[in-house]
């Protein structure tokens, strides 16, 4: 799909209001034959303002507002121009969001290049853009022409489902154009697909799957095995539903075509729909066993391996063979009833979950003090996604794609950010660079690790359901092992830096060959001024650092494993912007980075588990090289350096440990609890989140807010 086009899944109501959202000539029939332009304009603006009626339009020029300023005569004289018609500030932007002009004269043809005229002269300020031009003349041939500004700066008809839209456009169209700046052509497709959502799964594992666990006697009270059970069975349904609708099937040693269906729903005989705890057997056999395809073994053999020595396949007749010692037939199995139980989750389009489904599995199977210990908290897909959005930008994006450049998440978990970190580069690089082999690109730029080798398995699972699976994937302790050189991962050379990080650190204590130093020795200053002093104390700051906090450390090695000029976004818990005794690294850290925007989270962003409150802080690596420029205490800090700071007091979610959705709208459909959720309004228009719309332009609040109390 070209630049200038856009696919857009709808409600059929709102793909008919879009549709039908223009007045043709038809709707000027009765201009009289012997009327003047001055008519014409008359009956325009009426019809706008019916179209618009909250005094938007305006005839000819408001003489009061900057943006008229800029519209010259096309004369050319320098002499101001007069623009017929416009729809003026309907966005809040003081700008011209339409302009229209007129004739009335069978000699002078379609008036439309002296509009598109008048825009290029607003847009050349550089101050407003106006993306809509639309000429007028009842004589012409072609009466009404619309066009609108593309990507490249041309101006092109504006197509909706193939057609070309020429008329006075309303509301629903004009903001399908403005929320979709420089497309010009646009697909409106009937959205009929159920959102399966992350309280429906939560629900499933900690309501519907205990009782079938207290019944499995051989994993009752394994947790790491529960975790590795559910996972290979929610990946069975969505391997065999994703394989299937992207059109290569998975086919078993009888022969016949596996799929995914629920347990009342008829099939053919010619048809494996996992009916019993052998068909399930046969399915994963047809996947990851010895005699499965080689492609489709070489994607999802781990997935199936629930640690050193247990298969999937193995636990199932291990399972069944305690059950039938119970007199449990097969049709009573619990195996069964975990099938049914699966039934539940909706397939979603290309298997794009809003949640980490595997980290939710973790998150609600794994005991709370697994995961204090191991300060693993896992950041969920609704936070993630407006942050990988932000970090990266298409000039990033272009960098990761085309230079080599490369994305790291040192302390990955079962690798949300990861995932929807290439989910961005996918869809980039999908739309852009179509030739390009997005699993190749993957490959080359993207590395994770995790001191957890569970957490590694299920990072591969959701790199390979995202289509990538042959990222460098590994287990190891980034606080220990990652900066050296001569390291390798299946003989291919692990990085030293990275350009790009995205992390959520570990918190809690850590242990004493956990603490990070610095790998090379640092050159100190021989003066005793001052300047000198504080200069030593801080290159000295890794060499002396004892504290074994894993967070504290964490952020050092993030640090230490960036490029120069490299950009990150690390979730860190609040100690370390302020607790006192973190000063020094502080100190060390704004000398060492430029700090570009704070995000704060809600606390209970990672309820129920803590209710740590966290920052996201988005920041980039200083350039040590450059000595005019170059960072060695704070008073080197240029005075016009700032921070922007962001709270998200709403993520959709209950601020409370029950975490359930809030999904309320205000009247044009824009979220009131959910400021990180991208959504499509009441007109049909898809929006960023709040969030990104605010930071997109560090716009600042500077309206009065008042507490309870007034």
């Amino acid at each position: 799909m070209k630049t200038s086009e856009m696919e857009l899944k709808l409600k059929i109501e709102r793909i008919h209001a879009i549709i039908s959202d223009y007045c043709t000539q038809e709707d000027l029939r009765d201009i009289e034959e012997d009327g003047s332009e001055a008519n014409v304009d008359i009956r325009v603006f009426n019809l706008m303002e019916a179209l618009y009626p909250d005094k938007k339009v305006v005839p000819q020029n408001k003489k009061d507002k900057d943006v008229y300023k800029y519209i010259k005569s096309k004369k050319g004289t320098g002499r101001k121009g007069r623009s017929d018609i416009t729809l003026f500030n309907y966005f809040g932007n003081e700008s011209i969001d339409i302009l229209i002009e007129n004739k009335y004269d069978k000699e002078k043809g379609n008036p439309i290049d002296e509009a598109i005229g008048y825009c290029n002269n607003i847009n050349a300020s550089g101050k407003y853009v106006c993306r809509i031009a639309i000429g007028f003349n009842p004589y012409d041939i072609n009466p009404i022409i619309t066009k609108v500004l593309a990507n490249d700066g041309t101006w092109k008809d504006l197509v909706i489902n193939g057609k070309v839209i020429n008329g006075f456009i309303g509301q629903e169209i004009l903001q399908l154009v403005y929320n979709h700046s420089g497309i010009t052509q646009f697909e409106l497709v009937k959205d009929d697909e159920e959102r399966f959502t992350r309280t429906e799964f939560k629900r499933i594992l900690d309501s519907d799957l205990p009782i079938i666990f207290r019944n499995m006697t051989d994993i009752a009270n394994n947790y790491a095995l529960k975790i590795s059970f559910t996972v290979a069975f929610v990946s069975l349904k969505v391997i065999l539903e994703k394989e299937e609708c992207i059109g290569t099937p998975v086919i078993d040693e009888s022969g016949k075509v596996v799929v995914w269906r629920n347990n009342d729903i008829d099939v053919d005989s010619s048809i494996n729909a996992l009916r019993n705890v052998n068909d399930i057997k046969a399915a994963v056999n047809a996947i990851a066993g010895v005699t499965a395809d080689v492609e489709l073994q070489e994607k999802y053999k781990y997935i199936f391996q629930l640690d050193e020595h247990l298969g999937f396949n193995d636990l199932l007749d291990k399972i069944r063979a305690t059950e039938a010692k119970n007199r449990i037939g097969q049709e009573n199995s619990a195996i069964n009833r975990m099938k049914a139980v699966l039934d539940k989750i909706k397939p979603q389009s290309e298997y794009h979950y809003e949640f980490d489904l595997f980290g939710e599995v973790y998150e609600s199977l794994a005991d709370n003090k697994t995961k204090s210990a191991l300060g693993a908290y896992f950041t969920k897909r609704h936070i993630i996604r407006p942050l990988v959005n932000m970090l990266l930008k298409p000039s990033d994006l272009e960098k990761l794609i085309n230079d080599g450049k490369t994305l790291c998440d040192p302390f990955c978990g079962t690798g949300g950010m990861l995932t929807e970190s290439f989910k961005l580069i996918k869809s980039y690089c999908n739309d852009k660079y179509p030739q390009k082999d997005t699993t190749e690109v993957a490959s080359k730029i993207i590395y994770g690790y995790d001191v957890m080798e569970l957490n590694v398995s299920k990072t591969k699972i959701n790199m390979t359901l995202a289509e990538d699976g042959y990222s460098i994937i590994d287990c190891r302790d980034s606080l220990t092992t990652l900066g050296f050189p001569g390291q390798s991962v299946n003989k291919i050379a692990i990085p030293v830096k990275y350009n790009y990080i995205i992390t959520n650190v570990p918190y809690g204590d850590g242990k004493k060959e956990g603490i990070v130093k610095n790998i090379e020795e640092e050159k100190l200053r021989d003066g005793k001024d001052p300047r000198s002093q504080i200069i030593n104390r801080i290159r000295l700051f890794e060499k002396n650092n004892n504290t074994q906090k894993l967070e504290y450390n964490a952020l050092i090695k993030v640090v230490q494993l960036l490029e120069e000029g490299g950009k990150a976004v690390v979730i860190i818990p609040d100690g370390i912007l302020e607790n006192p005794t973190y000063s020094r690294l502080r100190e060390w850290f704004l000398v060492q980075c430029k700090i570009d925007m704070i995000i704060s989270l809600p606390r209970f962003a990672f309820a129920p588990y803590t209710k740590e409150k966290t920052y996201a802080v988005f920041f980039q690596k200083r350039n040590t090289l450059d000595s005019e420029e170059r960072v060695e205490i704070l008073d080197d800090i240029d005075t016009d350096e700032k921070i922007y700071a962001y709270i998200v007091d709403n993520d959709g979610y209950a601020n409370s440990d029950k975490q359930y959705e809030t999904s309320l709208t205000d009247e044009v459909g824009r979220p009131l609890h959910n400021e990180l959720r991208t959504y499509i309004d009441k007109f049909g228009n898809y929006n960023l989140s709040i969030m990104e719309q605010i930071c997109k332009s560090h716009k600042e609040d500077i309206s009065e807010h008042f507490n309870e109390w007034g």
